[in-house]
């Protein structure tokens, strides 16, 4: 078991008890559905978030290149966790009892704390890249997370309901589209950098210094690989 196999562990535990909370939700919506009023951009912030969780364990597949693990990289990966399972565990509330439950209600009582978490959440995420690789992998993830927190940030310090409707619509839209864009496949690629340059393994110079990449894209002019890659494609077209 590698380094990855057994951090990765823990943080599947705590995806997986945040995806049960959103879950358990809907259980307790359906079995008290008599004395609960709906209120669709609670159960569009639920889906969003049930989305949220699947893909940040889809997403940290990525990780499987990190070769060395520092207790502040996991804790920083461990912390967003964590905020993800908050933000699952207050979207619904509880539906013990007999009084009725107000969706609507809930969520504008609940809303600072919300927003504030999805707020933690994604400055959590960005810190993330920098304390694992030392750098931003993709602009375009940064653009998208950067959005989110504007989204979120409006909606913490306004009441206006509108808007929470428009922001429900348009984080889940986002997101969707953010799944596509960057994290519709998992790629199976390992690179190096070697003298400046990106090459296979098999391929590297015994005396050349190696320095372990995270991973490689077709974007990048830099790799071996990738290079190869949209030269076939090229001459393909």
């Amino acid at each position: 078991m590698d380094q990855f196999n057994y951090l990765s562990v823990l943080l599947s535990i705590v995806i997986g008890l945040a995806i049960t909370q959103i879950l358990k939700g809907y259980r307790g919506i359906v079995l008290a559905r008599r004395r609960v009023d709906a209120y669709w951009p609670v159960l569009l912030w639920s889906a969003t978030l049930l989305m949220i969780n699947v893909q940040s364990w889809w997403a940290m597949f990525a990780m499987r290149n990190v070769r060395v693990w520092t207790f502040a990289g996991f804790a920083v990966v461990l912390a967003q966790t964590i905020v993800q399972y908050m933000l699952s565990a207050i979207v619904l509330p509880d539906f013990f009892g007999d009084e009725r439950v107000d969706l609507r209600e809930h969520y504008f009582a609940h809303r600072h704390w919300f927003f504030g978490l999805a707020i933690l959440v994604l400055l959590v995420s960005l810190s993330k890249e920098v304390v694992l690789y030392g750098y931003f992998d993709s602009l375009a993830d940064v653009g998208f997370q950067c959005t989110f927190i504007v989204l979120s940030l409006i909606a913490l310090f306004t009441h206006v309901e509108w808007y929470h409707k428009f922001a429900a619509l348009i984080a889940a839209a986002l997101y969707a589209a953010y799944i596509v864009l960057l994290f519709a496949k998992l790629i199976e690629v390992t690179c190096v950098k070697i003298a400046g340059a990106r090459m296979p393994p098999d391929r590297k110079n015994a005396g050349a210094r190696v320095l372990p990449s995270r991973s490689c894209r077709p974007s990048d002019r830099d790799c071996w690989h990738c290079t190869r890659v949209r030269s076939r494609h090229s001459s393909m077209a």
